[in-house]
């Protein structure tokens, strides 16, 4: 059995998983039982996703970045983050949440991003605490004026 470095139940719920579909993968890939449905039995409490932009030189001023939003719950969250280093783990300053009662209904959301003077990559990081928590987006704009452009 894989052995969690935490003691939550998610840790140690993602443990026991992980060692059933590793000993179990091949009778379930037998059966017909896709490869994506294997990796989705992995999701536990908390689960993060991250939606990450390409590589933004620097802002000029203030940029608008505005969106549709959609979850099928309450629980799931939604940050708008700006991540400077582009392409690291850490760095993330977050502008926005989006939580509460916006369940079932597409929600137009607004977010101004301060002037940014070094690259830097936009990021929506979506928190999940059920394994059917969905958010979805649509319509993502952004308006700024770009370093050099």
């Amino acid at each position: 059995m894989a052995h969690s470095s935490g003691n939550s139940i998610a840790d140690i719920y993602k443990g026991v998983i992980s060692d059933v579909i590793s000993q179990v993968k091949e009778a379930f890939l037998d059966e017909g039982v896709d490869i994506d449905v294997l990796h989705q039995l992995k999701k536990t409490a908390q689960d993060v996703a991250l939606l990450v932009s390409e590589t933004i030189n620097c802002q000029v001023g203030v940029g608008r970045l505005s969106f549709w939003f959609w979850k099928t719950a309450n629980l799931p969250s939604l940050e708008v983050c700006v991540r400077i280093p582009p392409g690291r783990n850490s760095g993330l300053s977050c502008y926005s949440a989006i939580t509460g009662i916006h369940s079932q209904e597409w929600v137009l959301h607004i977010t101004e991003l301060p002037p940014i003077e070094q690259p830097f990559e936009i990021v929506f990081k979506a928190s999940f605490s059920a394994n059917f928590d969905i958010i979805g987006l649509d319509e993502i704009s952004y308006d700024a004026t770009i370093c050099g452009e």
